[in-house]
């Protein structure tokens, strides 16, 4: 149902992004920015893109990575698999692309517990 191309960001090639309404092209140098940032907007409802999310994490893309970390942490626990992914993402040459990966396995991490509302 859902797919980014990973290797598009680095080949420059044609992206897709399978959304309910439809396709939805991902073309250009920013096409796998763009889909992972959308599917940001989905929170956990894009659980099933999370294998496609990982490997944007190594996209020559700074923005790509930004946007991957900060779909991964939107999504929320259902994004536990990428814990890895995003603490080798906290070394990464830019810091908006760590600081984003700090606060999405933040969300992720397993066995976080939930923060009581202090009211």
């Amino acid at each position: 149902m859902w797919g980014i191309i990973a290797d598009g960001c680095a080949s420059g090639r044609r992206e897709k992004h399978h959304r309910t309404a439809g396709d939805v092209d991902r073309s250009g140098p920013g096409g796998a920015a763009r889909g992972a940032l959308g599917l940001s907007r989905l929170g956990a409802d894009a659980r099933d893109a999370v294998p496609d999310l990982i490997p944007l994490l190594k996209c020559p893309n700074a923005l790509t990575r930004q946007n991957a970390a900060l779909a991964l942490a939107a999504i929320g626990a259902d994004a536990r698999v990428a814990v890895a992914a995003l603490t080798d993402a906290l070394k990464d040459s830019e810091w908006a692309v760590r600081r984003q990966a700090a606060l999405a396995a933040g969300s992720n991490w397993p066995g976080r517990k939930k923060r009581r509302s202090r009211r």
